[in-house]
């Protein structure tokens, strides 16, 4: 196993994770002080956004230290994450150093100081994917294969043992192999299926509208509501009107169950997984009727 060139890009990564949880945490505190209204909504907006920011950067820090290139007997393999990207050596067609670019590449992805990972369209070279830990020409390897081409930031000590594995492969004295290509892991199909992107979505969208909705009317609503009627629609009990934030509350936590009880199935059963990421938003969908029901009935 070969670890890239070092970098700063760790601790860099951890820095803007802690930022973002401190943002967080700061706006939660903030949330707190604030009566209901305008300010809260827009506190808890910033609450949770810093808070996905910081977790997508713990998980991007993670890719950081877990990249690594390995020379393994069916091909080279470039692990980052929750991807293995597995190249045979018979696919190869060149290998250079990085003084062949004649810039350094422009990444687009995961990027910032020390960490690259992304594509690059480079000059001569056409669409690069890159996962390296610096931008240095002369730090950088670059492989070209059937599939499309690599940058990596792999020691001058990998490049001398891939060339003989490379000669080797020409030779015929390692096993043939497939085409190059990415390996996902299920957990990494399942967070790119556009399904589960699009059920997140929707019902991220209903929970705003009726932590909105619950917002905007709270002062105007009575001190106590009627949150239950029978079917006559005569109220059952009488309820604080604070209550109303239960409703979104138990939309969050049935999205947040369903969406990691879907990857957990996505390896077993695609069709399973998606019909239970479509829950949450049916489930948002009949607590924003029952608020409205709620907040456009008779006081």
């Amino acid at each position: 196993m070969w670890r890239p060139q070092p970098s700063a890009g760790g601790r860099v990564g951890i820095g803007a994770a802690a930022a973002s949880l401190l943002v967080a945490l700061a706006a939660g505190w903030w949330v707190t002080q604030q009566p209901i209204g305008l300010g809260l909504f827009v506190g808890l907006l910033l609450a949770v956004a810093s808070l996905a920011l910081s977790i997508l950067f713990a998980l991007w820090t993670l890719g950081y230290y877990t990249l690594h290139y390995v020379l393994a007997p069916d091909g080279m393999h470039v692990v980052w994450l929750f991807r293995e990207d597995v190249i045979p050596y018979r696919a190869v067609s060149a290998l250079y150093a990085g003084h062949r670019l004649s810039e350094p590449p422009r990444v687009r992805g995961v990027v910032w100081p020390g960490n690259y990972v992304g594509r690059a369209r480079v000059r001569n070279f056409g669409v690069l994917t890159v996962f390296a830990t610096t931008l240095e020409r002369s730090e950088l390897t670059i492989l070209l294969t059937d599939l499309g081409g690599y940058v990596l930031s792999a020691p001058a000590e990998f490049r001398t043992a891939l060339v003989e594995r490379l000669e080797a492969a020409r030779e015929d004295t390692l096993p043939a192999a497939g085409r190059a290509g990415a390996v996902r892991t299920s957990l990494s199909r399942a967070a790119a299926d556009r399904w589960l992107v699009v059920c997140l979505g929707g019902a991220l969208l209903l929970l705003l509208g009726m932590l909105g909705a619950i917002i905007a009317r709270y002062e105007s609503l009575p001190e106590l509501l009627a949150l239950q009627l029978d079917p006559l629609g005569q109220p059952i009990a009488m309820r604080s009107r604070f209550e109303l934030f239960s409703l979104p509350g138990i939309g969050a936590v049935v999205l947040l169950v369903d969406v990691a009880l879907g990857m957990l199935l996505y390896e077993r059963e695609v069709l399973a997984a998606r019909l239970v990421w479509t829950a949450p938003v049916l489930v948002q969908l009949a607590l924003a009727t029952a608020l409205l029901r709620t907040l456009l009935g008779p006081p």
